[in-house]
């Protein structure tokens, strides 16, 4: 198994709360966010990580482990994650699973256990979700029987099952398919997606994209002031390290 981990955003909702670093550098018990998750990626045994970066490249950079792989998006100010991925494009190896993931995502383990653990079937992938956060979603998902039927920000309270992680699992034998659309999608000008969103349209062609609901375990996006302020609450509950020892964002 690969992990691809995109990291070029240029986070302009929460910029100004975390010194205007890119949110992937986000201290999380003494090491950057960016740092803590490959980290966490080694210890389940997946060695083959890269990640994408953008904004403020050479400030992440400069931390990540010398045998991780970096693929720069230099476009990343006019587009999004699906131009990443078209430049990482090579990294995928058709036999084996590709975990993909946003890099302003903080899980627990048990998360990733979960999501490693996730068989098959007759899905193209699996996207991890919250059922426990509806109102405050974000990027909302309705699914039934554990199958992704609707997605996006426009879902209305009622029709949605629950928030989008930021995090998926793509199987080999769907890998082509999940490539040649990026590619598709890219070669149309359609710059300003999310990767994911080469998933997600092939609902509308019956093809099954599978949910694995990790409902009230911790994980954030740091897209707002409140997910900083949820993170450092966490990491103060997990730790008995002195305030004066771990560095802290103030939220102003």
């Amino acid at each position: 198994m690969r992990a691809i981990i995109f990291a070029a955003g240029l986070g302009t909702r929460i910029s100004r709360h975390i010194g205007d670093k890119p949110k992937c550098m986000v201290e999380v018990f003494d090491e950057p966010l960016i740092c803590y998750t490959i980290a966490m990626l080694r210890r389940k045994g997946i060695k083959d990580v890269a990640v994408v970066t953008g904004h403020k490249a050479e400030h992440v950079e400069k931390v990540l482990p010398n045998n991780v792989t970096v693929y720069r998006n230099p476009f990343y100010a006019v587009s999004n994650s699906i131009a990443s991925l078209w430049f990482a494009r090579d990294f995928i190896e058709r036999s084996s699973a590709l975990l993909a993931m946003n890099g302003d995502v903080f899980i627990e383990d048990s998360i990733l256990d979960q999501t490693l653990d996730t068989e098959q079937g007759d899905q193209m992938a699996v996207m991890v979700a919250d059922s426990s956060r509806i109102v405050e979603a974000d990027y909302k998902f309705a699914w039934r029987n554990g199958i992704l039927e609707k997605y996006g920000k426009a879902l209305q309270p009622q029709e949605t099952s629950g928030e989008y992680v930021g995090l998926g699992l793509i199987f080999p034998n769907s890998l082509d398919e999940f490539v040649a659309t990026v590619e598709s999608e890219v070669n149309k000008g359609h710059y300003n997606k999310w990767w994911e969103e080469s998933l997600y349209m092939k609902t509308e062609m019956g093809k099954k994209i599978g949910i694995l609901d990790i409902c009230k375990r911790f994980w954030v996006e740091l897209d707002f002031v409140e997910d900083l302020i949820r993170l450092n609450s966490y990491l103060d509950e997990k730790t008995m390290v002195d305030f004066g020892r771990r560095k802290m964002f103030v939220v102003k």
